[in-house]
């Protein structure tokens, strides 16, 4: 068993999968999934939770979440959407929670939260398209591609 919850929240999660992966010079690929919950029999340990653990467990300088949107998005000007180019808790606090959707793991606001949280102990997080030509490359060379991105804070 990799991780544990209580209440939805996460008491107990194991890196070695992870460090064993990344002793192979492989990239660890993570998603969501339903784990053993000590007050429900079972919840759903999101993919943003295990980041966020995995950036206080190991040396991790960038997390990357790839979806099919470019970033975070918030009305521009024209009315049209503009993505957000850098995250911080005011923009967190403008978002409202979601209930028009499935995602029971925070939505948008969910991972806005988990890029904070990520930046605060001391990695880089980006939301970026997956369905850019070339952006997951670039961004896995170390470049900072189009996307929403929460900027480590120096531990």
């Amino acid at each position: 068993m990799v991780a544990e919850q209580d209440a939805g929240q996460l008491v107990r999660f194991e890196a070695k999968p992870f460090t064993d992966a990344i002793a192979r010079h492989q990239i660890p690929v993570s998603f969501g999934d339903v784990v053993p919950d000590a007050a429900w029999g079972s919840s759903i340990l999101s993919a943003d939770t295990i980041a966020v653990a995995l950036v206080r467990a190991l040396p991790v300088h960038r997390v990357v979440f790839v979806s099919d949107v470019v970033g975070v998005y918030e009305p521009g000007s024209t009315g049209r959407p503009r993505v957000i180019p850098t995250l911080d808790d005011g923009v967190l606090e403008r978002l409202t929670p979601s209930t028009s959707g499935p995602d029971v793991t925070g939505g948008i606001r969910g991972k806005v939260a988990a890029m904070l949280a990520i930046a605060g102990a001391g990695a880089d997080a980006a939301l970026i398209s997956g369905l850019s030509g070339g952006a997951l490359s670039r961004v896995l060379r170390g470049e900072t591609v189009h996307g929403s991105w929460s900027k480590a804070v120096p531990r």
